[in-house]
């Protein structure tokens, strides 16, 4: 009885140990962004992986001064590249979505981003557990929540 029991639980235990997990397949595929560049009256999207890597952004022209960045939180997350010295900022458009301010304006050259980030109404914390930066909020309750509610009256 004894090995019977021992070696059913051993089988089960190897059943499951050896079935990936659809979680940890899913976070080793580099999320896919996509970014506006906003250069006064022009704009230009890139779509790239957030793989680490630096992606040229293909317009060297283009003074940019606002970049739309949704799907991460591009201010602790990202890399902008530049020829020359510059500040950025996080910032909202007037839906509440997140934005990076470039000062002063210039090219932006190359892109990288890394790492995930929890979507709006996501668990941030399971069971105490941190599951990584909001991509656009705040953690509060263990949910990310929206950094601007509308409200209707």
């Amino acid at each position: 009885m004894k090995f019977s029991l021992a070696s059913t639980l051993l089988a089960a235990v190897a059943a499951v140990s050896a079935a990936p997990s659809k979680q940890l397949d899913d976070r080793s595929t580099p999320a896919e962004l996509t970014f506006r560049f906003h250069a006064a009256a022009a704009q230009y999207d890139l779509s790239f992986p957030a793989d680490g890597q630096f992606h040229e952004t293909g317009n060297t022209e283009l003074n940019v001064n606002l970049i739309d960045t949704p799907g991460i939180n591009a201010m602790s997350q990202c890399e902008f590249k530049t020829n020359g010295a510059m500040a950025l900022a996080p910032t909202l458009d007037t839906s509440g979505n997140p934005q990076v301010a470039v000062g002063p304006p210039q090219p932006i050259i190359a892109v990288k981003c890394w790492g995930s980030c929890v979507p709006i109404y996501g668990d941030c914390f399971i069971n105490g557990v941190p599951q990584g930066a909001c991509c656009s909020g705040y953690c509060a309750a263990n949910k990310c929540r929206p950094f601007q509610v509308s409200v209707s009256y």
